[in-house]
């Protein structure tokens, strides 16, 4: 997955159209990222690519940018 499209599964997760989104982005600068978001993210990453990610470890994540990392690992 390429960071455009890693950036709009993540927009559409939290149902963000306004907000610019960026790899640097602070998860606690996005407006919509609560934990619901967390969970969402979480399931929509788990079904794209069709393997378990652990939730406890996006929760110590600070950036878009960590988590597109932690993702393309897997």
């Amino acid at each position: 997955m390429n960071e455009k499209d890693f950036i709009k599964l993540i927009k559409k997760s939290i149902n963000e159209k306004k907000q610019d989104i960026h790899l640097s982005t602070k998860l606690k600068d996005i407006k919509k990222w609560d934990s619901l978001a967390n969970v969402r993210v979480v399931l929509d990453l788990n079904r794209q690519f069709k393997k378990k990610i652990d939730m406890n470890k996006i929760l110590n994540f600070r950036t878009l940018k960590e988590l597109y990392e932690f993702i393309r690992k897997k």
